[in-house]
């Protein structure tokens, strides 16, 4: 109880409180991970109010026979709600290049990050997408619609960090760029040059199914993991 207080006490203080409109409330737990609460109600949630409207309008394209079809609508509302589809692969690329301390392969495939962590690379993120789209892009929202929308599909349980390989492959593969370059940026995540210096980078199954996990969730989240061989 005494840590729900401290929180709610922190959240005048937080920037992020401004994302919320009454009878809502966002909050923050101990471990910095954001809940909202309903005046209205007097009830909570781990979601945003416009995440739980982008996720109740996902049930008007059930009627959508073909799951290919369904799944890529899903994929395509989720994409504009996060202004991802004005997001390009660069902006994204350059944010993390910039910020990220360099470590070793392995070190990056099993680095976590936490909230504040994320938080910081997403408002870098969008900043530079508002610079660009300054009249279509509400960062504050933005920013905290996207740490949702990360930690539903990557930290159900609200533990409060999440791989930082998950984050960059999630964001670079609803953003805006060519189709190529993402697949040769999401290579890069997981490939490592073998001890033979002249030899070509490669992904050995280990980290492949590394990032298979991570990208299965995301169809996952859209109740669609059944279309791609989930359960």
């Amino acid at each position: 109880i005494q840590l729900l207080q401290n929180s709610v006490r922190n959240t005048e203080s937080d920037i992020y409180s401004k994302s919320v409109e009454y009878p809502w409330q966002r909050s923050v737990a101990f471990n910095k991970v954001p809940y909202f609460i309903n005046h209205s109600d007097q009830t909570t949630s781990w979601d945003h109010p416009k995440m739980l409207e982008l996720m109740r309008s996902f049930s008007n394209f059930n009627d959508i026979r073909f799951s290919a079809y369904r799944t890529a609508m899903k994929l395509r509302t989720l994409q504009k709600r996060l202004c991802l589809d004005l997001t390009s692969l660069s902006d994204i690329i350059s944010v993390f290049e910039e910020h990220q301390t360099i470590d070793s392969p392995n070190k990056n495939i099993d680095k976590y990050i936490d909230i504040a962590e994320i938080l910081y690379y997403l408002q870098s993120i969008f900043t530079k997408t508002s610079n660009e789209y300054p009249q279509l892009v509400n960062v504050t929202l933005t920013v905290d619609l996207a740490l949702n929308w990360l930690l539903n599909i990557y930290d159900l349980n609200r533990t409060g960090s999440i791989r930082l390989l998950a984050m960059k492959m999630a964001l670079a593969l609803l953003c805006r760029g060519n189709i190529e370059e993402k697949y040769r940026y999401v290579f890069s995540l997981v490939a490592y040059t073998p001890t033979d210096n002249d030899a070509c980078d490669v992904v050995d199954r280990q980290r492949l199914s590394i990032l298979f996990q991570q990208a299965i969730v995301i169809p996952k989240q859209l109740g669609e993991i059944a279309a791609f061989g989930g359960s």
